[in-house]
Formats: C-alpha cells, sequence, structure tokens
C-alpha cells in the first residue's frame, strides 16, 4: 500500500512538472508574439477622437532629405504633386487590412476624429496611405464628399467637412492610381445638435475649404468684403492713424514701410470652401494702400512673389493646411521683395539665397486649425503632445545652426516639433546682429505671422526692436533709442482692419 503511494505520488509530481513546462513554454510564446507584432491596439467609438495619446516620436524628428534648389523648384519630388513619397510602413490594424482577395487593393484610410461643428456640418479626419488619390467619404445620413489629402511623412492626411444630419456609421475609401478601393474604415457618430456654427462664430475660427485646406474665418470674409459701403469715417479715422505712422518715422530720419502679407485666400483660392469669391469691389487692401501710400508710406504686397512660389514641392507650400499662418518657407518668399527693397540703400541686406537658407522638409504636429475647433483636446498646450486627431503635416525648416551666433535660434523648435508657434517670450524683443556691420537698423511692428520669419529678417539687420500687435502706439521711443533707418509694420491683411483703426479688438467681420 506504501509503495502505490509512492508511485502515485511520483507521477503526480511529474505530471505538475510537465504542465508547468508547458504553460511556460505557452506563455513565451504569447510574450513573443506580441513583442513581434505589437500590442493590441482598441479604437473608441466616441465622437471627437480615440482619446489616446500622441507623444513626440522620432518619426516627428526625421528629416525628410527633401530640399529646394537655388531656383526654387524641388529637388526630389514632383512640384505638382503633394503626395509622393516613400510607402507607409505602418503596420494596419485589422479594421485596415488591405484586401486579401485583391493584391492592387489601396491601404485603407483610418478615421481618427469626427466632430459636428455647425449644425448638420461635421469634420472628418484620418489618414491614409502615401499616394492616395482622393477619400471619399459617405454615411447613412450624410452626403458624399470627396477630398484631396495633404502629404505627411510615412503617412497622407486628409480633413472633410460633412453634411450629416443624423446618427449612424461614416466610411471613408480610399483612391489610388492603378489600384482598386480599399476596404472602407468606419465610424460610427452620434449626431450632436450644435445650433451654432463654430467656423463663422468668431475671426479666428477655421473653415475648412477643399483639399482639407483650413482659412480663418476672418481672410474669408476679407477675401470677400468690399470698402464701398464703409462709413466715411472709417478713411478718415484710418487716414489720421497711418499718416501719424509715417510723420513719426520721418522725424526720427525712418522711412515708413508696411509689409501687407498676403491671406491665405489670395494664395489658394483653389481651396476655398463653396460661398467665398474675390469681391468685385474695392478691398480692405486696395484701401489701405490708398492711404498709405497718400501720406507718404511705401507698401510692399508680396502676392506675385508668393503666388510664383506655391507650388515648389511638396512639404513647401506657403500656407499650412492645420495651420492659419505662413510657413517659413513661405516667409522667406513673403519677406523677399523687402530686403530687395531695402538693398537699393544698404546693399547687404539682400535677400539670402536658398541654398545658404538651407531648406528641408519635417513632419510636424497640427497647427491652430485643430484646437480652434476643438479638435484636439490640448487646446491650451501649443506642444501638442497629446494629438487626438493624429493630424501631422510636412512644412519647411532651414539651416537653424546658421543663425545660432546671431540670434536666439527660429520659432520652430526641433524638440517641440508643432506648428502652432507660441507668442510666449515674444511680445517686445530687441535683436543685436553682431555680424550687422553694413547693415540698418529697424523697428518692426509686428502680428503673429512674423514669428517664423524672426530669424531671417533680424539677420538683414543690425538691431531690430520687435514690438508686437498688441500696442498699436506709434513707437516714438524706440525709434530714437534704435536709431532707426526703417520703421516697418509686417501685419497679415486678415489684421488690416486693427492696424488701420489703431485698435487690437476692430474685426472685420463687424463690417459684414
Amino acid at each position: 500500500m506504501e509503495e502505490n503511494k509512492k508511485i502515485f505520488e511520483n507521477n503526480r509530481n511529474k505530471i505538475l512538472i510537465i504542465s508547468a513546462i508547458a504553460a511556460g513554454v505557452i506563455i513565451l510564446g504569447v510574450i513573443i508574439f506580441f513583442l513581434i507584432k505589437g500590442l493590441p491596439t482598441f479604437k473608441s467609438s466616441e465622437v471627437g477622437g480615440d482619446g489616446g495619446t500622441s507623444d513626440i516620436s522620432s518619426e516627428a524628428l526625421e528629416t525628410d532629405n527633401t530640399s529646394v534648389s537655388t531656383d526654387g523648384s524641388q529637388n526630389t519630388q514632383n512640384a505638382s504633386s503633394q503626395n509622393q513619397g516613400a510607402q507607409s510602413t505602418d503596420t494596419p490594424t485589422s479594421s485596415d487590412t488591405q484586401s486579401v482577395d485583391n493584391p492592387n487593393a489601396s491601404q485603407s484610410p483610418t478615421i481618427t476624429t469626427i466632430k459636428f461643428v455647425a449644425p448638420n456640418i461635421c469634420v472628418v479626419t484620418g489618414s491614409c496611405a502615401k499616394g492616395t488619390e482622393k477619400i471619399v467619404i459617405t454615411g447613412d445620413k450624410a452626403q458624399q464628399t470627396t477630398v484631396i489629402p495633404y502629404a505627411g511623412a510615412s503617412n497622407d492626411y486628409f480633413i472633410a467637412q460633412v453634411q450629416c444630419t443624423g446618427s449612424g456609421s461614416i466610411h471613408a475609401v480610399a483612391y489610388q492610381n492603378g489600384k482598386d478601393p480599399s476596404k472602407q474604415a468606419s465610424r460610427y457618430v452620434t449626431y450632436d445638435n450644435v445650433t451654432v456654427n463654430l467656423m463663422t462664430k468668431d475671426e479666428y475660427r477655421p473653415v475648412i475649404g477643399k483639399n482639407g485646406f483650413g482659412h480663418f474665418y476672418s481672410a474669408l470674409v476679407g477675401y470677400s468684403y468690399s470698402t464701398q459701403n464703409l462709413d466715411p469715417s472709417f478713411r478718415t479715422r484710418a487716414q489720421k492713424n497711418i499718416q501719424d505712422i509715417v510723420d513719426a518715422a520721418n522725424n526720427a530720419g525712418a522711412k515708413a514701410i508696411f509689409l501687407v502679407i498676403p491671406s491665405s485666400a489670395e494664395i489658394y483660392p483653389e481651396t476655398l470652401p463653396d460661398g467665398y469669391s474675390k469681391t468685385t469691389g474695392e478691398s480692405l487692401y486696395e484701401a489701405f494702400y490708398q492711404i498709405a501710400t497718400s501720406c507718404g508710406a511705401e507698401v510692399i504686397y508680396p502676392l506675385d512673389t508668393m503666388k510664383n512660389h506655391k507650388n515648389d514641392g511638396v512639404g513647401y507650400q506657403l500656407y499650412q493646411h492645420t495651420d492659419s499662418h505662413w510657413s517659413t518657407y513661405g516667409a522667406y518668399w513673403g519677406t523677399y521683395d523687402l530686403f530687395n527693397r531695402i538693398a537699393k540703400d544698404f546693399p547687404s541686406a539682400k535677400p539670402r539665397s536658398l541654398t545658404e537658407m538651407g531648406f528641408y522638409t519635417r513632419e510636424f504636429y497640427a497647427g491652430d486649425s485643430m484646437f480652434n475647433l476643438g479638435l484636439d483636446s490640448t487646446k491650451n498646450n501649443p506642444t501638442f503632445k497629446t494629438n487626438t486627431t493624429k493630424m501631422k503635416e510636412l512644412s519647411t525648416l532651414y539651416k537653424i545652426n546658421f543663425f545660432a551666433d546671431t540670434l536666439r535660434g527660429a520659432y520652430h523648435n526641433l524638440n517641440v516639433p508643432s506648428l502652432y508657434l507660441s507668442e510666449s517670450n515674444s511680445k517686445a524683443t530687441v535683436t543685436q546682429n553682431p555680424n550687422g556691420s553694413g547693415l540698418p537698423n529697424a523697428v518692426i511692428m509686428r502680428d503673429s505671422f512674423s514669428k517664423v520669419s524672426f530669424d531671417m529678417v533680424s539677420d538683414r539687420f543690425n538691431t531690430v526692436y520687435w514690438q508686437t500687435f498688441d500696442d498699436y502706439t506709434v513707437p516714438t521711443g524706440d525709434l530714437a533709442v534704435a536709431d532707426a533707418h526703417y520703421l516697418i509694420y509686417m501685419y497679415s491683411e486678415r489684421n488690416l482692419l486693427k492696424l488701420m483703426l489703431n485698435d487690437k479688438s476692430a474685426t472685420i467681420l463687424n463690417l459684414r
């Protein structure tokens, strides 16, 4: 009896040992599987994004080796395309897999965010494979909408404004040249009874136009607005304010120059949403030009120069899809005419060449259009370390080290790759160029567009006294201290009314 008991215990121990080994092998196999395949991704069906985070990744800091030649043409990509580049290496999730039945099928798109921004209008954002020709969005209660994606580094991205009258599924299908439509990405949306149009609520709300291009509402209104019905007191007030500026410059021995930055609507009219067209009457810029020149100021409006370079290549757009400001590349061409003018007086101030600037493309997190529409949970975080829309965009940088000894570095911080540029620590600044011998001094009154041009502009002067547009007082004291040769106002077209009326609260929406 005792012997049988020992045999039983020995057999039981062997079974336990074998079972433990087998369980260990299974667990090890599971771990190896997920190490190879990656952890599973869970997607939420909630409206407004998946709520996940997208920390600054190595992908965001990788350099696209595309550069621009000295004539402005792109060296390595077709300048007429916004969608060419290397194929994505992202591993598709189960909902994004290519059709196994059709090897010619495109990679499926991914819908990242659906949000209602106006009555019966929702904005749909997402990503798709490189080279996607178009995205067609349909739905149970949604109007079919076609949008052309814009380029990112490893993916393309799309933003669409869609009519949607109720709850139901939203579908996005990608089309590529020579390939059949991909399996569609689907997402259920619960209708949100929005009663206010968030896109036209104030001047800084973006309206999503064609090809996923966002324009600030004030830019669209200014593009369509005619001054012919303005009260005569407007011109009288504007004339006095501009004359005060010109007189202050003259009294200090300086020249008053207004650099008016063309709006995104002027540069990319083909991307405007339906319902906006160029005014047939006198525009606000034309009224400003007439008043400023009659006061003795010079006005530079680099519209033609910028239009000549609007198609220089993928990543070299002058305005961003997801940000209301011009890109660094746009700032270069936007200030090109200014320095050609100043070079007539100071030859050393001529614009640097593209070779010297060394422009190249890099992917950034989305800009202010995303959080101004409430499409990103990090509205108050300009670094966009948490990016629920997962929207990114290719833009340009120049050789930042080129300015390291002269200035304090570009506002496009490589460690914070976001198109949104904070105004912090940039309200009032003085830059002194140690290599500024033979260059002029200037006082520059500016709005937010000047941030990406800060280095390249200061580089062409000896001393610059920068002042933000929050203060419209004539900088008489700065002119004297700076021994200024020029008083320059760098203002975007959408802010002209504020400048003319000397009132930062003035908005062109009040004139409509």
